[in-house]
């Protein structure tokens, strides 16, 4: 994958969405999308530094109609972006 990014990544708690902005943040994209529950939520990042938080049906058109790519997890799409 390129260094920069037009994908999906699919995040499971606070802690993983702290992990991706950590991460993020450290590769120069600005990121302070943080919140304050768990659970599910998909977060989009764009390669003009976009980054936020979107629905399933966006996140099906972005993948399916526009070449997204789709990462299950936050340790998929950092493994991805460090290749």
């Amino acid at each position: 994958m390129s260094k920069t990014a037009n994908c999906v990544v699919g995040t499971e708690s606070r802690k993983d969405r702290k992990r991706l902005i950590d991460f993020l943040s450290k590769k120069g994209k600005y990121v302070s999308i943080i919140d304050d529950y768990n659970g599910f939520q998909l977060v989009l990042i764009t390669e003009d530094h976009g980054i936020g938080y979107i629905g399933v049906i966006c996140a099906e058109n972005l993948v399916n109609k526009h070449g997204f790519t789709m990462f299950p997890s936050v340790k998929d799409f950092i493994n991805a972006y460090e290749e």
